[in-house]
């Protein structure tokens, strides 16, 4: 039994609270950085500035259509989906192309379930490959060049999504997770400990050592924030280093080309796979 993830209603409705809590300091972290900041930069407007909470009022709005449409619970794992969606979406993603791919994207899940959080980021990259306009950099990263330092990265000023950068509160959340039984801890501990020693032998076999690549912060999020949902994941814990295992060394391969986009493409690909990994565990016993 303690090799095995204990799926119950209680549990699971304590770690989504849990986790949707954990998510306001970011979201009130990329208001400022993604919403105030730019606009006394004078790099947005007004109506702009508030994208980021905008952003989280749909989500909200759409789970909780959701909610009343299928009649369930409005504090759901739908609802942490869509908000986690509102942190990490691209920071030039416009309000009316969000506000379409996440209702579609939440009508498919009325009647497939479906890793939702990285096929909406997949969905927008194409869209934003066909436009042209593929950055996870704000208005101000793509007007000025600039080079951040570690305390600029722990203290949220790296790119990402939108409201995902607070890389502070990512590690203060993975040691708080950690503590949590329900919580998968070993998914996120060891991809990052396959991750991190792939990269740090790359890195001393070319000399130097690429800081953006280390502190990723659509990285570090997803796999301490969508890596280990229980819906899509192993719930045996040697299919859970499995997992790890394959979502770090995924990443890792992705980084030869595009990290941000490659972890979504790793999640993705492992959501749709997770029973596999449960199954090997129970075929070697």
């Amino acid at each position: 039994m303690n090799n095995v993830y204990l799926h119950s209603n209680e549990k699971t409705n304590s770690l989504v609270k849990l986790l949707i809590f954990m998510l306001i300091p970011f979201a009130i972290f990329g208001f400022y950085k993604n919403g105030i900041y730019l606009y006394q930069k004078e790099l947005i407007s007004t109506f702009e500035m508030f994208k980021p909470v905008l952003f989280i009022v749909i989500s909200f709005f759409v789970s909780l259509i959701y909610s009343a449409i299928k009649k369930e619970k409005f504090i759901s794992y739908v609802l942490l989906y869509n908000l986690i969606i509102s942190l990490i979406a691209m920071p030039n993603t416009s309000i009316i192309v969000y506000l379409i791919t996440l209702v579609v994207c939440n009508v498919i899940m009325m009647f497939i379930k479906y890793p939702i959080i990285p096929s909406y980021m997949l969905i927008t990259v194409i869209i934003s490959i066909v436009f042209k306009n593929l950055t996870f950099l704000n208005a101000f990263e793509s007007a000025v060049e600039h080079k951040y330092s570690l305390i600029d990265y722990l203290l949220g000023y790296g790119y990402g999504g939108l409201s995902n950068t607070f890389l502070i509160f990512s590690i203060i959340s993975l040691i708080i997770l950690c503590t949590k039984f329900s919580f998968k801890k070993h998914i996120p501990l060891t991809a990052f400990t396959v991750f991190y020693s792939l990269l740090m032998i790359t890195s001393f076999i070319k000399g130097n050592i690429d800081i953006n690549l280390f502190l990723n912060n659509n990285f570090i999020f997803g796999v301490i924030f969508i890596a280990p949902l229980t819906l899509y994941s192993p719930y045996t814990k040697g299919g859970c280093f499995l997992y790890g295992i394959m979502l770090g060394l995924l990443s890792y391969i992705s980084t030869f080309l595009d990290l941000n986009i490659g972890v979504y493409i790793s999640l993705l690909l492992l959501e749709l796979t997770y029973k596999i990994f449960d199954g090997k565990i129970h075929k070697s016993r």
